[in-house]
């Protein structure tokens, strides 16, 4: 991430940090398939869940997102908040239209990022 001239008021280890931040950190994601008809949607839905309880999550999310399925999204987002990986969890929650998640997110990136600024 290149430095601007206001992050040069910042201390070296913030810099330092800001440098690891990648270029794209926002994520734009896909609209639910408005093809779809609802009985497909509900076949795709319950093999999805079946991926998620085999551990295939990537697979899982990706048939989620396809049918817009904010449930789902939603669990994949808690399962990735226990696995710590809290930005994945956040872009899940946004997708999923979880206000309450994202906000809770939100503040601990907040919190992280004060600590972080504080050093």
């Amino acid at each position: 991430m290149r430095i601007n001239n206001e992050d040069r008021s910042l201390s070296s280890s913030a810099r330092q940090a800001l440098r690891h931040i990648p270029q794209q950190t926002a994520y734009r994601l896909p609209q639910p398939n408005q093809r779809l008809q609802s009985e497909e949607k509900v076949l795709l839905t319950r093999k999805a869940n079946q991926l998620f309880g085999r551990g295939e999550f990537a697979t899982a999310q990706k048939i989620y997102l396809a049918v817009g399925y904010s449930a789902g999204l939603r669990k994949l987002a808690e399962h990735y908040m226990q696995k710590r990986d809290f930005l994945r969890a956040y872009l899940l929650f946004q997708a999923a239209n979880d206000q309450k998640g994202e906000i809770a997110l939100r503040e601990r990136f907040v919190a992280v990022l004060k600590k972080w600024l504080k050093n």
